[in-house]
């Protein structure tokens, strides 16, 4: 459910343009409502998405070459030109597409996939103690249990359940 979600999400707002993304991280900077998008469940951008600090340690490190430097700078570039050569919206323009994004999400079910990615990096942070983002094959069926999807505590109803969470 959640991978098709984000196959559906990914199609409406990439598109086409996800095939040109390439294979590297991928440094998402999303204006107003879209900062709620839940952007890593789209399968182009799933492990890819990388915060401003990652890219510029990446540039620090030199692990990014030249040419692939000059061509996101380039995309970067690209990017504002056409928003600034965008036709302004008014305040109710710009409020009537973000309730018809938010209107798509809900009828989607973007929004509840997002509240369950939410409590799971949630659980994981709780289960670490500290930040930690990654849920790994051990700790499915404990939080897949936590989370109400095991219907008992023997194994069989442990590993039902976790199958079952990762299916969302």
């Amino acid at each position: 459910m959640l991978a098709y979600r984000g196959a559906m999400l990914e199609a409406a707002l990439l598109g086409p343009a996800a095939a040109a993304l390439g294979d590297g991280p991928v440094v998402v900077i999303p204006p107003g409502r879209l900062a709620a998008v839940p952007w890593t469940l789209m399968p182009s951008l799933r492990d890819r998405v990388a915060g401003m600090r990652h890219k510029l340690a990446l540039i620090a490190e030199g692990s990014l070459e030249r040419a692939s430097l000059r061509t996101l700078v380039g995309l970067q570039e690209e990017a504002v030109e056409r928003v600034a050569k965008a036709p302004a919206l008014s305040p109710l323009e710009a409020s009537d597409r973000e309730d018809l994004l938010g209107e798509w999400f809900e009828a989607n079910g973007i929004a509840e996939a997002e509240e369950l990615l939410w409590k799971v990096r949630n659980h994981l942070h709780a289960h670490a103690g500290r930040r930690s983002d990654r849920l790994t094959f051990d700790e499915q069926e404990s939080i897949a249990a936590e989370l109400g999807y095991a219907a008992g505590d023997d194994a069989p109803a442990r590993a039902l359940g976790a199958e079952a969470f990762m299916q969302d």
